[in-house]
């Protein structure tokens, strides 16, 4: 019985590391996005491809192949497109509206919850998209 809470307490733990360590990650796509538009405001024809070339300085980063779940980012430009949507794909389901809450204050809209009323975090069955 012991060996088991302890395992749960462990799964739980190495879920919120994904989920902060995405939130870290997602961070650095919006910076990598930047690299790549320059002064340019338009992120018109971003992808998680272009920004992962060699020259931008994100060509090694591990989000380009693969995201702490095992799943993918995706990314585009947003209608508003000064803004980019990064889709993180395969996210646990046990954490889908934790890791939506953390992206939540750093999205365009600066929310305090990925609810319904915030219009840039969208949490969809294993699918969390946020728009910075």
């Amino acid at each position: 019985m012991a060996i088991a809470g302890i395992t749960s307490m462990a799964s739980s733990g190495s879920s919120q590391f994904q989920v902060n360590a995405t939130l870290t990650e997602v961070t650095e796509i919006r910076a990598a996005v930047d690299s790549w538009a320059g002064a340019n405001s338009d992120v018109t024809g971003v992808s998680l491809t272009e920004i992962c070339q060699e020259g931008y300085g994100y060509s090694k980063a591990t989000w380009c192949s693969s995201n702490q779940f095992g799943g993918t980012y995706t990314v585009t430009a947003n209608t508003n497109t000064s803004f980019v949507d990064i889709l993180i794909g395969d996210v646990d389901p046990e954490v889908t509206m934790a890791l939506g809450n953390k992206l939540a204050p750093v999205s365009a809209d600066r929310c305090s919850r990925a609810d319904g009323s915030c219009a840039t975090v969208q949490v969809s069955g294993t699918d969390v998209t946020v728009t910075m």
